[in-house]
């Protein structure tokens, strides 16, 4: 995804609109303004973050 202010705050403000709990948060360093994210949910919450995440990620800008 983009690497700029505000954008992961989008992902995780849909997720916990969703009632997603995320557990842990890793993001790695920058490259040409882009980033990887990583986080973990529940097994029981996996499919529910994963459609929100297909459904935002246009949004954001994010590749995968």
């Amino acid at each position: 995804m983009p690497d700029r202010p505000g954008v992961a705050a989008r992902l995780f403000r849909q997720l916990a609109d969703q009632g997603i709990n995320i557990d842990m948060i890793v993001q790695n360093i920058s490259a040409k303004g882009i980033t990887d994210i990583s986080f973990t949910v529940a097994k029981t919450d996996l499919a529910a973050a994963s459609d929100t995440c297909v459904k935002v990620k246009d949004e954001i800008g994010a590749t995968e």
